[in-house]
């Protein structure tokens, strides 16, 4: 499993998905359980991504920048999703992680 969450194709994959599901989020204004939970495992995936990126390079994963902008963005969306509080902001910023595409 860990070896799928190293696959950048499949995280692009699931960030493409991911920026559906938060456009719906915000244009829709909805706060349906079905959407959110959607969201919340989309965000779930993402830490573990972390995880298996951080136990696979180890030290040189803070040595990226891209690796840890993208911590410090599913950081701050896990402690907003642990502490129930939605901000519109990080919504958007984790849009930026669609950049990954113009890579």
């Amino acid at each position: 499993m860990k070896k799928l969450f190293l696959n950048d194709n499949f995280i692009l994959a699931l960030i493409i998905l991911n920026s559906l599901i938060i456009f719906y989020l915000s244009f829709f204004q909805t706060d349906s359980a079905i959407v959110v939970g959607i969201d919340h495992a989309f965000t779930l995936a993402f830490v573990y991504e972390m995880y298996a990126k951080i136990s696979y390079y180890k030290k040189d994963f803070f040595k990226r920048k891209s690796y840890v902008f993208d911590l410090l963005i599913i950081a701050i969306t896990f402690i907003s999703m642990l502490f129930s509080f939605r901000l519109e902001y990080i919504l958007i910023i984790r849009l930026f992680r669609c950049f990954r595409l113009y890579k």
